[in-house]
C-alpha cells in the first residue's frame, strides 16, 4: 500500500518548493534510514579511504595528495534525493560517503581503468568487504553538460548483514577550481529536475529554460578544459575519427 508522505518531509527542503507527494514509505521511514546511513558512514568513509590507498597503489600515486574526502551528505539532501529518483529508498542513493581523486595525465585515465578491470585488485578489494559496483568513464563518453571524469561506485560491507555504496571520482587535478564552479550549476539543475520528479509532472517552460542556460554555461566550461589539456581524444568519436589531410599536415 503506497502511504501518503507526511507534509514535513519537505519541511526540510521547504526552499525548493516541493509539496506533499505518494511515495511507497512513509517519511518517518525514509528519515529513519537516512539517519542510519549518516551513522554508519564514519565506517563507510573509512573503507572508502582504503579503496582510494589501494587504487592509488595501483597507480602509483600519493593518496595523501590525490585524494580528497568529502563531506558526508546532509541529511535534506539524501532524503529528497532518495524521494525524487528511488521512490525514498535510501540504500539507492550512492553518494552519503564520497571523494575525489586526482591525476595528473591522459594516460592515467585508462591506469585506472585497467586496475579497475582487474579480477586480481577486485578480488583483494572483496577480502576487505569492499564490491565495485560500477565504473562509469564520462572521458570516453562526456555527460551531455559536458561534464568528464570516470564515476566509481562500490559498496560496502558494513557487518551484521548491513552494507552502503559510496562513491569516488577520477578528475584530472587541474580541472578542480573549475569543477568548484560547473557543481553549482550541476546542483541547480539537479534540484529542477529533482523537484519535477518529486511532483510527478515535466519541467516548466521557465525551469527548461533555466536548465539550458546551466547545461551551456557548464559545457563551455567543461570542453574547454578537455581541448586544453588534451583530454577530448579520450572520447570515443574521436577514436572513430579518421584524421583528415589538414589535421595530418598539422601533425607533421
Amino acid at each position: 500500500m503506497r502511504l501518503r508522505r507526511a507534509a514535513e518531509v519537505f519541511g526540510l527542503v521547504s526552499s525548493a518548493g516541493l509539496t506533499p507527494i505518494d511515495c511507497p514509505k512513509s517519511f518517518e521511514d525514509i528519515e529513519r534510514d537516512a539517519e542510519q546511513a549518516i551513522k554508519h558512514a564514519g565506517q563507510a568513509r573509512s573503507s572508502l579511504q582504503k579503496f582510494n590507498d589501494l587504487l592509488c597503489s595501483k597507480m602509483g600515486m600519493n593518496p595523501v595528495s590525490s585524494v580528497k574526502m568529502g563531506d558526508v551528505k546532509a541529511k535534506d539532501r539524501i532524503i529528497q534525493k532518495a524521494v525524487a529518483r528511488y521512490d525514498g529508498d535510501v540504500s539507492r542513493v550512492s553518494d552519503v560517503s564520497r571523494s575525489r581523486m586526482r591525476i595528473d595525465a591522459v594516460s592515467q585515465v585508462k591506469t585506472a581503468k585497467d586496475a579497475l578491470s582487474s579480477p586480481e585488485f577486485r578480488e583483494s578489494l572483496e577480502k576487505k568487504g569492499i564490491v565495485i559496483l560500477s565504473v562509469e568513464d564520462c572521458f570516453e563518453t562526456p555527460k551531455e553538460t559536458g561534464w568528464r571524469g570516470l564515476v566509481i561506485k562500490v559498496e560496502i560491507d558494513l557487518g551484521k548483514g548491513r552494507s552502503q555504496k559510496a562513491e569516488t571520482i577520477v578528475i584530472p587535478s587541474g580541472w578542480f577550481p573549475s569543477y568548484e564552479t560547473t557543481h553549482t550549476y550541476l546542483e541547480n539543475i539537479r534540484k529542477l529536475k529533482d523537484l519535477a520528479r518529486a511532483q510527478y509532472r515535466d519541467l516548466s517552460p521557465s525551469e527548461t529554460t533555466q536548465v539550458n542556460h546551466y547545461k551551456s554555461m557548464a559545457k563551455e566550461i567543461h570542453d574547454g578544459l578537455a581541448i586544453r589539456d588534451g583530454y577530448d581524444v579520450l572520447e570515443s568519436k574521436h577514436k572513430h575519427q579518421q584524421p583528415t589531410v589538414e589535421s595530418r599536415d598539422l601533425v607533421l
